[in-house]
């Protein structure tokens, strides 16, 4: 190719580049921000400390994404929803690795989806309620496994405010697709903490699923004991499910059957640690 061609071409392709700049700017919700930082940033910080052992840098980020509020919801959402530019895909093939970066043509989809849902469950019960059937919306029409994902660990990152979306996740638990579906369908049902006359039995259904079902996706049965117990006392039902569990095969479900059973029993409930999305 002659310096003229590749001269026309990086002409075209800086010209993209500007008309995605300007699409970006005019389209997407503005991203706000509070105390000179912006709420993406306030996000990162709470999302790399809230599971240290220095909860302060935690609190004060969330007490900021919090203070923004529903201001700060629409670029949330937005974030989770996040697509794969097919744009910068073509010009990826265009331009040599090495310009990329410089460029901005590198696709951060997966970590822009992460940090909407870390921003998501920073906001928690602070959320507006209309935020659950955007998730749902999201959750059930998203392109990407990984944004599906992403989307059902916000919504159930949500605690109680996420009631009206459990008819929604026991649902999910039936997805015959995606294990990762089912497996933060039942972690939010343990979050919610509402209704279990209905959760208590939709999981215990999902665990004797996931056990006869024992294989690669041995994370679905371990979660669900988790979700039973952090339900607590509300859960007694479940306790035959899991006391016959407690000479399974599998070291890690005698071990979750145990502790939940032990804490459903006793009513001293400790809540096991969240996992950060992936």
């Amino acid at each position: 190719m002659t310096w003229r061609p590749r001269l026309y071409l990086f002409a075209f392709a800086l010209a993209t580049i500007m008309v995605l700049a300007l699409s970006a700017w005019h389209f997407y919700p503005t991203e706000p921000t509070y105390n000179g930082k912006r709420l993406s940033d306030w996000v990162d910080e709470y999302a790399t400390n809230f599971l240290s052992d220095n909860p302060g840098p935690a609190a004060e980020a969330q007490k900021a994404i919090r203070h923004i509020g529903d201001a700060g919801v629409p670029f949330l959402l937005d974030a989770i929803a996040t697509k794969p530019s097919g744009t910068k895909k073509k010009l990826r093939q265009v331009f040599p690795v090495k310009w990329h970066a410089k460029l901005r043509l590198v696709d951060k989809f997966g970590e822009t989806r992460i940090m909407g849902a870390h921003g998501i469950a920073a906001l928690g019960t602070n959320v507006p309620p209309d935020v659950i059937p955007k998730l749902m919306l999201i959750i059930t029409n998203h392109p990407d496994q990984h944004g599906r994902h992403i989307a059902t660990y916000a919504l159930g990152r949500l605690g109680p405010a996420a009631e009206p979306a459990i008819p929604f996740f026991i649902e999910c638990l039936r997805n015959s697709d995606d294990a990762s579906i089912r497996d933060e369908a039942a972690i939010a049902l343990g979050q919610v903490q509402c209704q279990p006359e209905v959760v208590v039995p939709a999981l215990i259904k999902y665990i004797e699923f996931t056990i006869a079902s024992f294989g690669p996706s041995e994370f679905e049965a371990w979660d669900a004991i988790r979700a039973l117990r952090n339900i607590g006392t509300n859960a007694h039902a479940a306790l035959p499910l899991l006391r016959s569990l407690l000479d399974h095969k599998d070291e890690n479900v005698r071990s979750e059957a145990q502790i939940a059973a032990q804490y459903i029993d006793n009513s001293h409930l400790i809540r096991p640690p969240l996992r950060p999305p992936e």
